[in-house]
């Protein structure tokens, strides 16, 4: 880890209907200090700012209330065409670029679960904040595509960052990425 990283600002991004969570409130009161415990278990001490992204008509109006008042932003993105998840993703890697430019050296944690067909565009906006000296942090399902984490510095599986434990050895990553393309292989050698 770069010493300047350590205490250099993180910001955070997430789908919050592609990544589910429990929906309890009191639960999702601890989210924003589970994923700061998370951090400092990682050596990273900087500000923390916390956007969430997603139809907010889905989530009941105290799941927001929490999610808020941990300091947690929320905003809404309009779930009306089969490509939500995609405009999803592209609003959060246009803000995420945004707020990039005005906060270099910084952290940058994604959250999400697969991606779906925004995995080209995130993976490419990921590469060009890495390039431009950020510090790529993941948090993934069990399961990712790999050219998602060959751009993060550290990684976590989501469930593990909301409850406060620390990120992935690096053999872990590889290990499940290794089992992911074993089990693809095995699904095209079936057919």
């Amino acid at each position: 880890m770069d010493v300047e990283h350590v205490k250099a600002k993180i910001s955070v991004w997430w789908n919050i209907n592609d990544c589910k969570f429990p929906t309890n409130p009191e639960y999702v009161k601890t989210i924003a200090n589970n994923i700061r415990l998370a951090l400092s278990k990682a050596n990273l001490l900087g500000e923390l700012s916390i956007s969430a992204y997603g139809d907010t008509n889905l989530i009941a109006s105290e799941i927001l209330n929490a999610l808020s008042s941990t300091g947690i932003s929320v905003h809404h993105v309009t779930s009306v065409s089969d490509s939500y998840f995609d405009e999803c993703y592209k609003k959060i890697i246009t803000d995420m670029s945004l707020w990039a430019l005005g906060n270099p050296n910084a952290n940058v944690l994604l959250i999400f679960a697969n991606g779906g067909n925004a995995v080209p565009i995130i993976s490419r906006a990921l590469v060009k904040l890495s390039m431009k000296n950020h510090n790529i942090l993941l948090a993934i399902p069990s399961q990712v595509d790999a050219s998602l984490t060959d751009t993060a510095n550290i990684v976590w599986l989501w469930p593990a960052l909301f409850s406060g434990e620390g990120p992935m050895c690096i053999e872990e990553v590889n290990f499940k990425i290794r089992t992911l393309l074993n089990s693809h292989i095995t699904t095209i050698n079936l057919f």
